[in-house]
Order: C-alpha cells, then sequence, then structure tokens
C-alpha cells in the first residue's frame, strides 16, 4: 500500500500550521472545516475560554446511534525553540525512508490520515453508514489534556455513546490500553523581605517553600513503599517530581517570595488525592508553627497550592467489543501499557471506550529532526481505512 496524493498533501498542509502550544490553532481548524464544509459533516467547533483555540468535532452517519466509532487527535506540538534542526521543522522533509518535521510522530500525520479517511468516507459511503463515525482534533492535549476536558464538559452529550474512542498517539501501531495520569501543582510561599544582615526582620519564603520540598519527596518516598501499585507499569507507583523552583532577588536580601511546582504521575488506581491532602495539610502546619513561634512579631507567612493540570489515568477494557475489534486489525496483539500521559482518560472518564494506537514512535516524539517512517505512514492509513469501515456495518 502507497501513500495518496490527498494524503500525502494533508500531512504537508497540517504539518505547515506552527500550532505549538503557545500558539492559537484555529487556522489549522479552520482548513479543516472548510474541507469538511458542504459533505453533510456535523461540525461543532468548541473555543476555549479566551477564543484564541477550538477544539473540532465533526461527524457523520446517524450521529445520534450508540456504537459508533471516534478517531481522536491533538493538533498543538510542543516547542522547537532551542532544538538544533537540519531541516525546516515545519515543512515535511522526506529521506531514507522517513518524514522529519515537527509533530511528524506526535501527531499530525495521525490528524491528517484521519481527516483524509473521514472525508473519503463522506463523500463516497455517507449514505451507507449504519453508525456514526466522528474525527475530534483538540487543543493542549501537551500542556495538560486541556482541550479534550473542555469538549467532554460542554459537549460530551452531542454523542451517543461509541463503540471506539481511537487515540492516535504514537506506540508504533501497538494497542495500549492503560497510561498514568498527571497532576501538577504550583506551591507558593509569601514571606516578607529585608536586608540579609537582620534576617529576622523578615521572613525568607525560601527556606519554608524548601521545608514542603522536602515533604513532597518524602510523601513519594512512602507512594513508591506502600502507595497503590501496578505492576504494567515502570515504575511501578505513583511517581512524584519538583520541576523548577524560583525565589529571591539577591544574595543579600531575605527573599520575600519563592514558587516550586511539582507534580505527580499516579498509576491507574491512584487518583493522588493523598499526596494532595497531605500537602495541604503540612502547609498548614509550617503556618502555624511560624504563627506560634513569631506571636507579636508582626509578621506572617502564607503558603498557598494551586493545581493547573489535572489529567486521570487511563485503564481502559481491552476485552470490551470495540478494543477486541481494533486489536484483531494489528499485526502485533500484544496489549501495552504507556508510560507517558494521554487524552484516553480523559474520554475514559467521560464512560467512553478507548484504545490508544497510532502511526509513530514515541521515542522521536519532540525531539529535534523528529520523524516517522513511511512504512508507518502506510500501515497508518490502512488500519484507520480499517476501523472506519466498521461504521459501514450495523452495530
Amino acid at each position: 500500500m502507497s501513500i495518496t496524493q490527498n494524503q500525502k498533501t494533508t500531512i504537508e498542509e497540517l504539518i505547515g500550521f506552527d500550532t505549538t502550544s503557545v500558539n492559537s490553532n484555529l487556522d489549522l481548524i479552520t482548513y479543516v472545516t472548510n474541507r469538511l464544509d458542504g459533505l453533510g459533516a456535523h461540525l461543532t467547533l468548541d473555543h476555549s475560554p479566551d477564543k484564541t483555540k477550538a477544539n473540532l468535532l465533526t461527524t457523520i452517519g446517524p450521529k445520534d446511534q450508540a456504537g459508533g466509532i471516534i478517531l481522536s487527535g491533538h493538533t498543538d506540538t510542543v516547542p522547537v525553540a532551542g532544538q538544533n534542526w537540519s531541516t525546516d521543522p515545519y515543512k515535511i522533509a522526506e529521506s531514507q525512508g522517513r518524514l522529519y518535521a515537527r509533530g511528524s510522530a506526535d501527531m499530525k500525520v495521525f490528524c491528517a490520515l484521519a481527516l483524509a479517511q473521514f472525508e473519503h468516507i463522506a463523500k463516497e459511503h455517507a449514505g451507507q453508514l449504519q453508525r456514526p463515525l466522528s474525527l475530534v482534533l483538540t487543543y493542549d492535549e501537551e500542556v495538560g489534556c486541556i482541550g479534550a476536558q473542555n469538549l467532554i464538559d460542554t459537549h460530551g452529550d452531542l454523542l451517543a455513546k461509541p463503540e471506539l474512542v481511537l487515540v492516535g498517539e504514537p506506540t508504533s501501531l501497538r494497542a495500549v490500553s492503560a497510561n498514568k495520569g498527571i497532576r501538577c501543582f504550583e506551591a507558593h510561599a509569601k514571606g516578607h523581605g529585608c536586608h540579609s544582615s537582620s534576617p529576622d526582620k523578615g521572613i525568607n519564603a525560601i527556606r519554608y517553600n524548601a521545608k514542603l520540598v522536602d515533604f513532597v519527596y518524602r510523601v513519594g518516598d512512602e507512594l513508591k513503599k506502600n502507595g497503590v501499585k501496578d505492576i504494567r507499569f515502570d515504575p511501578a507507583y505513583s511517581t512524584v517530581n519538583v520541576g523548577t523552583i524560583n525565589g529571591g532577588s539577591a544574595i543579600n536580601v531575605v527573599a520575600d517570595e519563592c514558587v516550586f511546582t511539582f507534580e505527580t504521575r499516579p498509576v491507574p488506581g491512584d487518583t493522588g488525592e493523598t499526596l494532595v491532602t497531605r500537602v495541604i495539610k503540612q502547609q498548614a502546619q509550617i503556618e502555624q508553627a511560624f504563627a506560634d513561634a513569631s506571636k507579636g512579631s508582626g509578621l506572617s507567612l502564607n503558603l498557598d497550592l494551586r493545581e493547573y493540570v489535572s489529567v486521570p489515568a487511563f485503564n481502559g477494557d481491552e476485552n470490551h467489543t470495540g478494543s477486541r475489534f481494533l486489536i484483531s486489525l494489528l499485526a502485533d496483539k500484544n496489549v501495552l501499557v504507556a508510560p507517558f500521559c494521554t487524552e484516553a482518560g480523559v474520554y475514559q472518564k467521560a464512560g467512553w471506550n478507548t484504545i490508544v494506537c497510532g502511526p509513530g514512535s514515541i521515542d522521536q516524539a519532540h525531539q529535534p529532526d523528529e520523524f516517522i517512517e513511511l512504512d508507518q505512514v502506510k500501515r497508518g492509513a490502512n488500519l484507520i481505512e480499517r476501523v472506519t469501515q466498521r461504521c459501514l456495518t450495523a452495530a
């Protein structure tokens, strides 16, 4: 099987949009809607709160009938800044059986193949559809699956329960039935600045947030030892990591503010609430201990915790009829788990049976000179074609 000219053009067009997560994806979404306009598809745009980005949900066939298929991909990519690329990251470069570009593996090739096939079905087989076929393109997956969560919250009731949501993340076309979640936090300490020659006249915010950093890791060690385990993963426990810490302005100034960020990646069966509850309790204890020790000083310490990313872990049902159907189409029928987070947990939480499977390797994602093997593109196109044919049969 070779790539059709339409598939190749669609890949080139989608790659050409710089949809780094800090940018808008509206030009790409407009391009897609223009291609589908007039084909009889139900088009729904779901904008971000600031209206700079949008999800697209489009369906052909009997949309109110359960048992359909959803092809789902995210439109945003990670930055290229600071990476040493050999070619223009926003133009496809073909060499030695590979396509090089930002988003080639993660995951514009899947989005392009899904769009091309959806368009083909809409043009040639719309009247034969026995089940709904939907295409979902989301924004801001790379920064916390924000678009998918907004889509489910605002428009999740537009579709009857599908038989399968195929999330086309790069898995080398192997089925993934589970992945860890992610929750990200910002811990803010507000103290009182002063000259470092008289530190007792101030409150060093770094000092108190440092206590909390140590506590976060102690809880992480406890989760490693006694927390929920899932031996399918490596590591088999919910991890904790402090990613950044910022505070202070000069060596001779007592820092009045300090902020650090940390994450947990919970395994299925763990929500991450143990860590959150204990950190909040520890903050209160630190504040109270300071207040007790500094009565009458007029100084106060404030510690605050803000969660800015929350994506549930994914634990799919590989024995569901939709999952078994997808797995039956694959050359490698071994079902895997993924160490990275995906939108699958969001869809599963909404009650939609989901499997992660797409062309390309996650090992190439986010790298300079990101690429996808042409063989993976061809096999991915074939898989999507066979998946969509499911909608031509009765549920």
